[in-house]
């Protein structure tokens, strides 16, 4: 916790923080075409990733959570990104090489830099 507490003073905020407070500020804003388009693509490979990994289950269940909603959801006007990033996170922290992926697959999807020098402070007007 201490050392925690240290780096936020003198680096200030973490990626995986300023990625939330960029997936916040995003929250209301429907998906784009492209985005749709893409949010689907990722499903889908998580579909064939939860088909290759069969005799994985706990990998398996952890795809299956993370994505089982995202087709009803992305179509639905009260989409929230900050609610699917909290899945691809659990998804991350529980199998980090999986999660990350779709971590950054989500970056690319909406835009954020994921460098912590590049990391926007806010999403620019539009980008979505």
């Amino acid at each position: 916790m201490r050392r925690s507490l240290l780096r936020r003073l003198f680096f200030g905020e973490t990626v995986t923080e300023k990625r939330e407070r960029f997936a916040k500020d995003l929250d209301g804003q429907r998906p784009t075409p492209e985005q749709l388009r893409q949010l689907g693509l990722m499903a889908r490979d998580a579909l064939c990733e939860i088909r290759s990994r069969n005799r994985e289950p706990e990998v398996v269940f952890a795809l299956a959570d993370a994505f089982h909603n995202l087709p009803l959801v992305m179509h639905d006007p009260r989409f929230s990104w900050s609610w699917l990033l909290v899945f691809l996170t659990t998804l991350e922290r529980d199998f980090p090489d999986i999660g990350r992926r779709y971590v950054e697959v989500f970056d690319r999807i909406v835009g954020f830099k994921a460098e912590p020098a590049a990391a926007p402070d806010r999403p620019a007007p539009g980008a979505s």
